[in-house]
């Protein structure tokens, strides 16, 4: 296609150019942040785009995430891949790759809710396998609830 600029008779050939915003590391809890849907956005998001003959303005963008769906747990850790593209008037196209990628945790599970009259109580069963139960006592120091946590 022949596009007039300044002018001037320019033949486009060359995709646009395109650097995605920088990789994020994220914790658990945090999504990654909203796609852009526009130049202006992408660019707000720290990322850069040049055509040889289109203006800004007329550059398309699309984007798409993969999501290795990891559970963030020692080895198993999550990394959303989104891959933006770029298109010109004339339909050439550039895509990058903006990674999240979110740290593991390296903490196991903790026990935040037991009441001060519960407690947890672990032995070995007749066939030697662990076995463990939480008791919570009422307000005369009886056993209330039991609850077997465990067993193997």
């Amino acid at each position: 296609m022949l596009s007039i600029a300044g002018g001037t008779i320019a033949a486009q050939s060359q995709p646009p150019v395109i650097i995605c915003p920088p990789n994020a590391v994220l914790t658990c809890d945090v999504e990654p942040q909203t796609a852009a849907t526009t130049i202006t956005e992408f660019i707000a998001l720290g990322g850069a785009a040049s055509d040889d003959v289109d203006a800004i303005g007329d550059l398309t963008i699309t984007s798409s995430d993969a999501d290795n769906g990891g559970t963030n747990c020692p080895g198993d850790g999550r990394v959303v891949n989104r891959t933006y593209s770029i298109t010109d008037t004339d339909g050439n196209t550039s895509s990058c790759t903006h990674t999240f990628t979110y740290l593991e945790s390296t903490l196991g599970p903790a026990i935040t809710s037991i009441q001060l009259t519960s407690f947890v109580e672990c032995a070995d069963d007749a066939n030697g396998w662990p076995s463990c139960g939480l008791w919570r006592l009422d307000a005369r120091g009886r056993a209330a609830d039991d609850y077997d946590l465990w067993s193997f």
